[in-house]
């Protein structure tokens, strides 16, 4: 009986410590709330408990979250490790996806799910985000610099700074820091084009600004007032104020109701009056009709 009890106690505080940290626990919580191998065992064996990792457990019955699996990894793998890469960039900004499960650690970590990579962090590049250890934003971008492609770390970036997680002044002193790690050629590039103008508000400008780049346009001002006299007429997407053009941007989740396409359009009028000429980028455009769309644009500047 008194064996019942005991074991019964362990469950609850173990429990409890579950219960703040996703779900999870591990085998050093154990031994902390008076248990050892063979309560892990003989719960393991019934089914009471499921190991993730080696050392890390979870109540049986209980969905185990992709931010359980995150901090049993870092749990796993012992103290001063956080989670990195995609999985931290997951859980900053939160896709729906489930990456794999990326950390940094000062030891090897050798488990199946878990990708290791060995190393010593600074102070100034980690946090914790409730109950799991992570790195920063600016060192997020930092190490996602290694393995993203540059148009998907330009959005990376622009959503990070949209959402105001990461900071273009200390992401350019982490930059520094670092050195000469690989990718950071390409992020301190895309930190520079950045350094005194608007952040994009949304992924289709972001890509917009790219196919103008890359097309050899010039750029555009970002989030330009357009003003008659001291009345402000509009905040436009974009603009070239010398050729009186603006660009507007129009997402998936653009105003769809009828008193906001009649407001657009009213805003539109507005600016036409006053001898701006208005282009509307869409989706669909940017994507199937990109050719016709920069040119458009082209002729509009060159006119």
């Amino acid at each position: 009986m008194r064996d019942l009890v005991t074991s019964e106690r362990i469950d609850a505080e173990l429990a409890a410590a579950a219960a703040k940290q996703h779900g999870v626990f591990s085998f050093k919580q154990v031994l902390e709330a008076g248990g050892d191998s063979s309560i892990v065992r003989r719960r393991i064996t019934s089914g009471r408990w499921l190991r993730l990792y080696p050392r890390t457990y979870a109540f049986a019955g209980h969905p185990v979250t992709f931010h359980g699996r995150v901090l049993a990894a870092c749990l796993t793998a012992g103290e001063w490790s956080f989670a990195s890469h995609t999985a931290a960039a997951d859980l900053w900004l939160p896709s729906g996806t489930t990456p794999e499960v990326h950390l940094w650690s000062p030891r090897r970590v050798r488990s199946a799910g878990i990708t290791g990579h060995i190393g010593r962090l600074d102070k100034a590049d980690v946090t914790r985000l409730g109950s799991i250890p992570i790195t920063r934003p600016e060192r997020t971008l930092i190490d996602l610099a290694s393995t993203l492609a540059r148009d998907t770390l330009e959005g990376t970036l622009d959503e990070f700074l949209r959402r105001e997680l990461a900071q273009l002044q200390r992401l350019e002193r982490r930059l520094t820091a670092v050195g000469g790690r690989p990718g950071v050629r390409h992020l301190r590039r895309l930190v520079e084009e950045r350094r005194g103008s608007a952040i994009s508000e949304s992924e289709l400008e972001t890509r917009l600004l790219r196919a103008l780049r890359q097309n050899g346009l010039p750029a555009p001002i970002s989030q330009y007032e357009v003003r008659d006299g001291g009345h402000l007429v509009a905040r436009v997407d974009f603009a070239y104020p010398h050729a009186k053009l603006v660009i507007e941007a129009y997402g998936r989740g653009h105003h769809s109701t009828w008193t906001d396409q009649e407001h657009d359009l009213a805003r539109q009028n507005e600016l036409i009056v006053l001898g701006w000429r208005v282009i509307i980028v869409t989706w669909w455009r940017l994507q199937n009709a990109r050719a016709p769309l920069i040119r458009t644009i082209a002729r509009a500047l060159a006119a």
